[in-house]
């Protein structure tokens, strides 16, 4: 049997603004080094057998993290979960995307499968690399449990691929930042969810209304 724990990055000063980040070597922040603290914490004492991540500086530092727990365990950095190019969207805000990309938006919204981004890569190619990595992955015999460290996009095309979903779906499936996906595979019963973008108590995963906090507090 094999797992995959699918962890997105870390949050960075960009992601708190809203800002598209594509492949710039944007660091964690504050929250970003303490989410991945949480998330290396909770997998401490889970044995892990092979630790992928993109190549971006996000990812990277949230992997080292997570391997710092792990004695003997190497961060491998593994081009094909590298994160999408975007292209010209980069550093424009998700509120200015609708707008000065019009159509590529709504593409991307309503046919992810064949979007495509100006000066940058379209998913039909993001995605034949993304899948050829996780296809790696499950042709590792011995392997019990991979980690894959990667992006919000890039997780889901290969989340949706591992269950056998169409990548037009991809869009209903949620990551935060340091969420964990658990997806286990067994030779009798084909890949299950067993773990959908969880913080484990250290984020966010149920949102609280202000109103029913302040009433309980």
């Amino acid at each position: 049997m094999l797992e995959i724990l699918f962890i997105r990055h870390g949050q960075t000063e960009w992601n708190s603004k809203r800002h598209v980040m594509g492949r710039r070597p944007i660091p964690l922040n504050e929250t970003g080094r303490s989410q991945a603290e949480g998330v290396a914490k909770y997998l401490e004492n889970v044995q892990i057998d092979v630790l992928r991540a993109s190549p971006v500086e996000r990812a990277l530092e949230t992997a080292r993290i997570i391997a710092s727990r792990h004695k003997g365990l190497d961060v491998e950095q593994d081009e094909s979960f590298i994160e999408i190019d975007y292209g010209d969207w980069v550093n424009c805000t998700f509120d200015e995307l609708p707008i000065k990309f019009a159509d590529e938006w709504s593409k991307y919204r309503t046919d992810t499968a064949g979007a495509a981004f100006s000066g940058g890569e379209s998913m039909k190619a993001a995605a034949a690399r993304i899948t050829a990595g996780v296809d790696r992955l499950l042709k590792m015999a011995e392997v019990e449990r991979a980690v894959v460290v990667a992006h919000a996009d890039v997780l889901k095309i290969a989340l949706v691929h591992v269950l056998g979903i169409e990548m037009k779906y991809m869009g209903r499936f949620g990551i935060d930042n340091c969420a964990v996906v658990l997806v286990r595979l067994a030779k009798d019963a084909g890949p299950r969810l067993i773990i959908a973008n969880t913080s484990m108590g250290f984020g966010r995963d149920i949102r609280i209304s202000e109103a029913v906090s302040s009433a309980k507090s």
